[in-house]
């Protein structure tokens, strides 16, 4: 029984000893943790200072111009935070996406190929045709009559979008390009520096707020949208052949047009069509840049090539270069210098090793010339 009394006696206070320590881990885990220790004042005394670094005074001759292109510190960079560098490049990497609504596209891709077929088959070797028998200033004179009989559709639309001097331009080309320039073949009103100017009721409509509307590809008459498929219609009401002409002749007129036009545009649809993977989406993504710039009023009605002004001269201040430190006066003369240079090469026993040169060009003297016999 004391045997039995002995042996639990340790196994009671090795009990006890667990159960302390876990009333102690327990107490150490519930304690707060956002505040630090403190240390003794002691080892806060014994740390020192990091030493501050001594300024670095600029080595002597160093001239302004390095000085000042030396870029300042930024700032900004430098209270930079990690949030704000991930919005940095969260905004670089954001590009934002050009919407062209085009809801008939499997329909339009397939009216896209029959234009496309019908322009390799019937109208491009026509242009071509056309190119070769009519010499370019006949095709630009011919041109000009279509472009002509488009004034009176500017003239309306100019007034209804409040620009009274592109009316008025207008107007007066009409009038003389009519008369004087012979229907149009001739274009007088440019040579007094009256350029031509372009207006559509789908401009109008842009510039009223209206939007485009779905993308369409029409046979025979190629990409348009809804805002400016309704405003072709209304334009053909202002339009002289529609009121003078059969519908025999309109379609005959509407038809040299068209070759006229396609003579004008096909060296440019061509380089398009050469150098873009999908042509259906290099055209759409071409026509809605060209009318939202039209309807913005960023690109002009007609281009002109001017030269372009010389730039005004930069003047760049010299730099300004620190005048070179003054030889001191006791420095040997340069006749001298080899001399100086043997004796550094071998130094006498009574010069001291790293004096100044100018020390060792005093205390060796000149060499003799050699005498020479007869």
């Amino acid at each position: 029984m004391e045997r039995t009394k002995a042996a639990a006696h340790p196994r009671t206070l090795a009990l006890a000893l667990l159960l302390a320590l876990g009333a102690l881990g327990c107490a150490a885990t519930s304690a707060p943790r956002h505040e630090p220790l403190a240390q003794p004042a002691a080892a806060t005394a014994a740390i020192p200072a990091p030493a501050t670094p001594a300024a670095v005074t600029p080595a002597a001759g160093t001239t302004d111009a390095a000085t000042a292109a030396s870029p300042a510190p930024d700032a900004s960079a430098a209270n930079a935070t990690p949030t704000d560098a991930a919005q940095a490049s969260t905004d670089f990497d954001y590009q934002p996406e050009l919407k062209e609504p085009d809801p008939f596209e499997p329909l339009n891709r397939d009216f896209f190929r029959f234009n496309q077929g019908l322009d390799h088959v019937l109208i491009g070797p026509v242009a071509r045709g056309y190119a070769w028998l009519v010499p370019e200033p006949g095709r630009r004179a011919v041109r000009r009559v279509f472009e002509n009989l488009d004034s009176p559709v500017t003239v309306a639309n100019s007034l209804l979008q409040l620009q009274l001097q592109h009316a008025a331009v207008a107007t007066l080309r009409f009038a003389m390009n009519s008369t004087v320039g012979v229907l149009g073949l001739f274009d007088p009103a440019k040579a007094l520096g009256f350029e031509p100017v372009e207006a559509d009721f789908g401009q109008t409509l842009g510039r009223l707020g209206v939007g485009t509307g779905p993308y369409v590809v029409l046979p025979l008459l190629g990409p348009t949208t809804a805002r400016d498929g309704i405003g072709t219609f209304v334009d053909s009401f202002l339009r002289p052949q529609t009121w003078f002409l059969t519908p025999a002749e309109r379609l005959v007129f509407a038809s040299s047009d068209g070759i006229t036009m396609r003579d004008e545009e096909g060296p440019a649809l061509e380089a398009l069509e050469d150098s873009s993977v999908d042509f259906y989406a290099a055209l759409r993504a071409a026509y809605f840049m060209h009318r939202q710039a039209q309807v913005d009023g960023d690109e002009p009605e007609t281009v002109t090539v001017q030269s372009a002004p010389a730039p005004a001269p930069v003047e760049v201040p010299p730099a300004e270069v620190a005048p070179a430190a003054a030889a001191p006066a006791d420095l040997a003369p340069s006749a001298a210098a080899p001399v100086q240079a043997a004796a550094s090469a071998a130094p006498d026993p009574g010069v001291r090793v790293g004096a100044p040169a100018a020390q060792v060009g005093a205390v060796v003297p000149a060499a003799p010339a050699p005498s020479v016999s007869p």
